[in-house]
């Protein structure tokens, strides 16, 4: 799955960060609006991703993962971050907080 997403974003020259933990999946993806909006299209065919939400979508500046096809975080085995990217705690506390905890998270792990 990295390997594919690793591909297809260096092809539309894309920049991402994707956490994930078995159950859960949040992906901040970067990129100019035509490779987003192909990539987005890719997505949302693929049934894997079954059940997709778009937080939050906002031009940058700059991007925030320069240089990173996609940063893999695997929460898998971390209580911790398990509990701060759970369903409930990204819904209740908003697209801010995912976008920020997965900048955090790319930049230390």
């Amino acid at each position: 799955m990295i390997d594919g997403a690793i591909r297809r974003n260096t092809l539309l020259d894309v920049t991402s960060a994707l956490y994930s933990d078995g159950a859960c999946f949040f992906h901040t993806i970067e990129g100019e609006e035509p490779a987003l909006a192909k990539l987005m299209s890719s997505i949302l065919r693929d049934q894997r991703h079954f059940s997709t939400t778009i937080l939050d979508q906002t031009d940058l500046a700059d991007r925030r993962f320069p240089g990173l096809a996609v940063k893999h975080i695997d929460g898998s085995r971390d209580d911790r971050l398990r509990e701060r990217f759970s369903f409930g705690s990204v819904t209740l506390l908003g697209a801010d907080y995912v976008a920020e905890r997965v900048r955090d998270l790319a930049r230390a792990v």
